[in-house]
């Protein structure tokens, strides 16, 4: 919520967004990971789950969409999403530090993003790719879900000199997609 937005306005934006995302995703399961510090005051963002889209859990943003201050991109205001085959809460710390980013830089699909100091122990994981994932209106505005996979040093390696594609195209043979795994080894290699 922008510091000019009313309550009347804010309700009305989040009815329209979590309609959206549930028009895309499914039901939310109704749990709210809330921010403490609220993202519009410098803190994080709040993280829906939803439990029927794939077959395991998906967290998705909530408080992206309708605000102003995000970086424009290719699908226009949008909110993060991330993958995980059972419950994960590093994922949702992870999306909620992740979320603010957005409005002082955009993360565009097809880009990678080094999270060394933000992973789990054990993880053999060291990026993100960012993926589109779906697009769709809010309120007339384009909007649309980024979804953030992680990847591997050589996927991340591979992004950087032949670009994603080829990356995202072993992700989903391997059936990783749409999933991050921590500690996986890399698609199409024994590497780590």
């Amino acid at each position: 919520m922008s510091d000019d937005m009313g309550d009347d306005d804010w309700q009305k934006t989040w009815d329209a967004r979590l309609a959206a995302l549930e028009h895309e995703l499914g039901e939310s399961d109704g749990m709210i990971a809330t921010s403490p510090v609220p993202i519009y005051l410098g803190g994080g963002a709040d993280v829906l789950t939803f439990r029927k889209h794939v077959d395991g859990v998906a967290y998705v943003t909530a408080g992206l969409i309708g605000d102003d201050s995000q970086q424009k991109t290719p699908l226009g205001q949008y909110e993060l999403m991330m993958c995980f085959r059972s419950e994960n809460d590093w994922a949702i710390s992870l999306l909620s530090r992740l979320a603010p980013y957005t409005f002082d830089a955009a993360l565009n699909p097809g880009e990678t993003m080094e999270i060394g100091a933000a992973l789990p122990e054990n993880s053999t994981v060291t990026a993100l790719l960012f993926v589109s994932y779906r697009q769709f209106k809010v309120n007339d505005t384009s909007a649309g879900i980024l979804l953030c996979i992680g990847i591997t040093d050589s996927e991340l390696e591979e992004c950087q000199t032949s670009g994603t594609d080829g990356v995202l195209a072993k992700l989903k043979r391997g059936g990783v997609y749409p999933f991050t795994d921590t500690e996986r080894k890399s698609v199409g290699s024994s590497r780590q």
